[in-house]
């Protein structure tokens, strides 16, 4: 994965028993990786996503090991960890990642990642927000931080391309719910 200012390069690695996301600078001459983000699974799998904040300066890495899901984030300025989400259950249908192509994890906005086309999940507590509510989701590209284009395949195996629109407020509302934040009363 390249941030979005093409600076940073995120590269998945396994090497001497132990696995993590390289950080390569891209801006500069060097040849070794600028940190890593040390992953500490038990079992290293590959990741299933991996995103940068819009401002670079956050990194998250979502695995799907042994029917469950775990989702880091890092701080890309010197490699250490911010959060921990484990996931009991995935936030998906199981094998949904399979047959699914191209960015799997997105920043919907800078609270907000969207997985897989389908859950939407809090930055700041990794609780599930929601779900898309579209069946079969293959791909995803967000637009901007109310429109997300999902590749869909249909039940006679029929691709579209779905413009979904997102309701920012529904999901502050769930987000402040989640967070025990009660909303403001309205002045008579």
């Amino acid at each position: 994965m390249i941030s979005m200012d093409g600076r940073q390069l995120a590269v998945a690695a396994f090497l001497n028993e132990k696995g993590g996301i390289d950080l390569w600078d891209l801006s500069a001459t060097r040849k070794s990786e600028l940190r890593t983000c040390w992953v500490p699974l038990t079992t290293w799998s590959p990741p299933t996503g991996i995103a940068y904040g819009q401002a670079g300066g956050m990194l998250a890495a979502y695995f799907e090991v042994n029917g469950k899901g775990i989702l880091y984030s890092f701080r890309t300025a010197d490699g250490s960890m911010q959060h921990e989400y484990p996931y009991r259950t995935l936030p998906y249908p199981a094998g949904a990642a399979t047959d699914y192509s191209g960015r799997t994890l997105e920043f919907l906005d800078a609270n907000t990642w969207l997985l897989l086309g389908r859950a939407l999940i809090d930055v700041d507590s990794g609780k599930v927000l929601g779900d898309v509510q579209i069946e079969t989701p293959k791909a995803q590209r967000v637009m901007d931080k109310e429109t997300v284009l999902l590749h869909t395949v249909n039940a006679e195996g029929k691709s579209q391309l779905l413009q979904v629109k997102v309701k920012a407020d529904a999901i502050v509302a769930k987000r402040n719910e989640l967070r025990g934040i009660r909303p403001a009363a309205k002045a008579p």
